[in-house]
């Protein structure tokens, strides 16, 4: 048998219901305008109908997940109801922020704000069924005729417990069934794997402070790359693809374009997200969606009380995110650095922060420098802020600058991410203890755990530069070449790698690659100028000139000159163009810069056998600032002029401050011992003293006819060794 309702007299609750522009029709589950069917999912439709049963009053968020999701069906409730609302006000052309449909009560619920004709009047019932408030359920409770009934039935309490019991049956068995759909259908077993790549799209940002303007996508992408299940395609892949597209490189990377660049690269999956503001309550939104089909595999969402709980949303939608496409939770537990722990706090600094990277990656040394400086005021423990200012200020040869930041950033250390501490801890012994061997092992570490990271490689590339070791210096600048085609620092050191193994149409190849790129670094040009002078192509020579005259590169290009007029014999040529370097330094705020160009100078007058002119020269730089570079240039141009003494004081009190050293140690302070005992005769105590510096093969390759003589211990004028102009060293990233 089965239970039918005992027929009333009072006639049904009108169905249609009219609403501004708009007509809802319950018993169809239809909602048009104008006439035309607007298409409308169930369960937004469902927030629609109760909100017109109810206008004026506030629907609690806890009424939409009853009405929604009866039972524990493993759903995320409020991703569910915040997902239902935004494409109800997608449909009826609503917003958030200025509601003309669907008013917003935070932490509360919703409200219908708009006058309706021909509302169901649903009569109240006695007790609820729920057995709490009556306003809880609207609903009355079924009538059951009693003489269908196969199970004995009892007036008064007893009709009301069977009417439950079998309520609660129905219940169960719909959740059951809704529990077992909804668990496979929301959260797939298998969303991602291991091999899918994923491209990140730009935030939506829908709140009035620009400050989330890429900051988000950028904090994201520090939280997704220390997972190692989820495999996100770097930027320099994307910039990449939209060349081939015809579109900039620096085009916003909205839901559309993104979709169209990851069905290029042929990725898996395309990761949105999206902030909204409401008073002082921030809404934020991933979502994970297919490229091919355009299905979404994940949603997540979380919410902040202020500004400064963004940040902290988005860490824990992100780890939602990465649960919900596959990632193991004990992978997520074990990966799972906060975002404000593993960058930054202020929203407004990781934004400073983004745009000194962006700058930097153009080889923009020194204009990249407020960024990171203000990224610092805004957060005083920013440890990423201060490595990345301290090797910028490695980079432009001001190594007390450099030692000061880097060392900051190590002593806040604990502040980062596992990628993080790797960048910090290895530019720490790489430019405060200068321990090459200690570096090279955490860069390799770096490079083997996260083999998509492209500053180990650019790194590593440099530091085999450093060594000597070219072949692998190749080898890693061509990778890093390879993981970001648009990055100034791999292009730069890759030239000097070719210059040095006098590959020079490779290294031409490389740097018209570099400007097809738009790429237009300063290290570039400066190589450039190299290698036409080893060809005798003055022609060149002078386009680079002119092209660094009116840019913070101008001393570098001019200590170049020096260099080269020195080397054909035009001293006072090059006497002018030091001086002039010099002057260009102190204009741009590098004072430890322009003692190195009086060393340099003071070096040449010593090769030139003008005594008293270089020990002018060198006291000169050495009273000027107390850096490792000027006083190691300075005691070589000393030991040359006749002041043996003088120079190996130097060079004991530099070995005593710097012993772990590797390149002072092992080569410049013995070249300078070696430079002092000629000056005295010892000629055999000369080579005997050099011979140690055998295990570093800084003379491989021939960068042409350059001033070997000028700089002994080099083999081009911009090594990394400190006996050279560490002005126009090309650096690490």
């Amino acid at each position: 048998m089965q239970f039918t309702p005992t027929q009333t007299s009072n006639p049904p609750p009108p169905r249609l219901i009219r609403f501004g522009v708009f007509e809802a029709d319950l018993s169809a589950g239809e909602l048009r305008k104008g006439g035309s069917k607007i298409r409308l999912q169930e369960q937004p439709f469902q927030i629609l109908a109760m909100l017109l049963e109810r206008p004026g009053q506030i629907v609690t968020r806890d009424e939409l997940r009853s009405k929604l999701w009866p039972g524990d069906t493993f759903v995320d409730f409020e991703h569910g109801v915040n997902s239902g609302v935004a494409r109800l006000r997608e449909a009826l052309g609503d917003s958030a922020d200025n509601p003309r449909y669907i008013e917003t009560l935070p932490r509360r619920g919703y409200r219908l704000i708009v006058s309706v004709d021909g509302v169901p009047q649903a009569p109240t019932p006695t007790a609820s069924v729920n057995g709490g408030d009556p306003s809880l359920d609207s609903r009355p409770a079924p009538q059951v005729d009693a003489t269908n009934s196969p199970l004995p039935v009892r007036a008064g309490a007893g009709g009301a417990q069977f009417t439950w019991r079998r309520s609660l049956a129905l219940t169960v068995v719909a959740a059951v069934l809704l529990s077992i759909g909804g668990y496979f259908y929301l959260r797939p077993a298998h969303a991602l794997t291991e091999t899918d790549s994923v491209v990140l799209a730009d935030f939506t940002n829908s709140t009035p402070d620009p400050v989330f303007d890429n900051t988000l996508r950028q904090a994201l992408a520090v939280k997704l790359v220390d997972s190692p299940f989820l495999n996100i395609v770097p930027d320099e892949r994307m910039r990449d693809t939209l060349r081939f597209m015809g579109r900039s490189a620096d085009e916003r990377l909205t839901t559309v374009t993104t979709r169209e660049v990851c069905q290029r690269l042929s990725s898996k999956a395309m990761l949105a997200g999206s902030i909204t503001q409401l008073d002082d309550h921030y809404s934020i939104l991933l979502e994970a969606t297919n490229c091919a089909t355009g299905d979404s595999l994940a949603r997540a969402g979380a919410e902040a009380v202020g500004k400064a709980g963004v940040l902290k949303a988005l860490d824990t939608t992100a780890a939602d995110i990465r649960r919900k496409l596959g990632e193991s939770l004990s992978s997520i537990q074990k990966n799972d650095v906060p975002i404000e722990q593993a960058t930054t706090t202020s929203l407004e600094g990781l934004k400073a922060f983004s745009l000194g990277q962006a700058a930097r990656n153009r080889g923009m040394e020194p204009q990249s420098i407020p960024y990171f400086q203000n990224a610092i005021e805004l957060d005083p423990n920013f440890a990423m802020a201060y490595a990345v200012l301290g090797q910028v200020y490695a980079n432009m040869g001001e190594n007390a600058f450099s030692v000061e930041y880097t060392q900051k950033a190590f002593d806040r250390r604990e502040r980062a991410s596992e990628r993080e501490n790797f960048y910090i801890s290895s530019h720490y012994y790489e430019n405060v203890t200068r321990d090459l061997d200690r570096t090279t092992q955490i860069y390799e570490l770096w490079r083997s755990t996260f083999p998509r990271d492209v500053v180990p490689a650019i790194n590593l590339g440099e530091l085999y530069l450093s060594l000597g070791q070219l072949d692998k210096a190749v080898a890693e600048l061509t990778d890093a070449r390879r993981l970001d085609p648009d990055n100034d620092f791999a292009y730069g050191n890759l030239l000097f790698a070719y210059v040095d193994l006098n590959r020079l149409d490779e290294a031409k190849s490389t740097f018209d690659q570099a400007r097809a790129r738009g790429l237009d670094g300063p290290d570039l040009h400066l190589c450039r100028y190299i290698i036409a002078f080893d060809e005798g192509d003055a022609a060149t020579m002078k386009q680079q000139v002119a092209w660094a005259s009116d840019k913070p590169a101008d001393h570098d290009m001019r200590t170049l000159e020096a260099a080269t007029s020195a080397y054909v014999g035009r001293l006072r040529a090059a006497e002018e163009l030091f001086r002039q370097a010099e002057d260009s330094a102190q204009r741009h705020g590098r004072k430890e810069t322009a003692a190195e160009e009086q060393a340099l100078a003071a070096l040449v007058e010593a090769e030139f056998v003008r005594p008293g002119e270089a020990r002018q020269l060198a006291k000169a730089s050495l009273n000027a600032v107390k850096s490792i570079q000027v006083h190691t240039v300075a005691a070589l141009a000393l030991a040359l002029s006749g002041e043996a003494s003088a120079a190996e004081a130097i060079a004991t009190d530099l070995g005593q401050r710097f012993p772990s050293d590797t390149l002072l140690n092992a080569v410049d302070l013995p070249t300078i011992r070696a430079a002092a005992e000629l000056s005295r005769g010892n000629a055999g105590e000369a080579l005997r003293l050099l011979q140690a510096t055998q295990a570093f093969d800084l003379s491989k390759g021939d960068s042409g006819r350059m001033p070997i003589r000028i700089f002994p211990s080099c083999s081009r004028p911009a090594p990394n060794t400190p006996a050279c102009t560490s002005s126009l060293r090309i650096g690490g990233s």
